[in-house]
């Protein structure tokens, strides 16, 4: 079993939502959290990789892209 501290799903989502949309370095987001680095970046990629195959996430990302962008 690991010795470290056990973070539950939701923070890890959270944790991993917040370093993509900082455009901070992740070793920068893991410093300011208290996390260890590698463990942010994991979370990060498997983060990613459950918004690309959730269909709703997938259907807004799509519908994002695709809404013409105005100006004032």
């Amino acid at each position: 079993m690991a010795d470290g501290p056990s973070y539950t799903a939701g923070y890890r989502a959270e944790a991993a939502d917040f370093a993509a949309a900082s455009g901070k370095p992740i070793a920068q987001v893991a410093a300011d959290l208290g996390i260890n680095e590698k463990t942010l970046g994991r979370w990060v990629t498997v983060r990613k990789k459950e918004l690309t195959n959730h269909p709703v996430a997938a259907a807004a990302s799509a519908c994002a892209s695709s809404s013409p962008r105005t100006s004032s």
